[in-house]
């Protein structure tokens, strides 16, 4: 099971995506990205890394999946405070934890606006030295 933690609902993800999601983790959750204030201090963003860790073990347990299994894991994109503190986390649980890799395509028309399209490329795991290694 993949718990799609992120601003992009999988409903919406490229069929690419999709299908790499599905092939390396059987189905996918979406569990929604928090709103960050920018104007949080580091221990707020911490402890709610430290609600989401919660949140994303429930989901695992709720859905009857060991989520130390190689086929589980976390897809985290977001804030970047949150998101190190969180990967950070669930590592120390043993969780596993991946990334978007996408390929940036920027186009800009004869205006000056610049528009950018992400393609998928594939999953990518965090690694967190002396940490568990995927």
């Amino acid at each position: 099971m993949l718990i799609n933690l992120s601003n992009h609902h999988s409903q919406n993800w490229s069929e690419d995506q999709k299908n790499a999601a599905n092939q390396l983790f059987k189905r996918i959750i979406d569990l929604p990205f928090p709103d960050i204030d920018p104007s949080a201090s580091i221990e707020e963003v911490i402890e709610l890394a430290q609600r989401f860790k919660l949140k994303c073990m429930k989901l695992f347990d709720n859905e009857q999946e060991n989520y130390l299994d190689k086929h589980n894991a976390v897809h985290v994109m977001g804030e970047m405070t949150f998101t190190y503190n969180l990967v950070f986390l669930l590592h120390q649980e043993f969780i596993r934890t991946v990334a978007s890799a996408t390929e940036q395509v920027a186009n800009e028309d004869n205006s000056g606006i610049k528009t950018s399209v992400f393609r998928f490329k594939r999953f990518r795991s965090f690694h967190i030295e002396n940490n568990l290694v995927f």
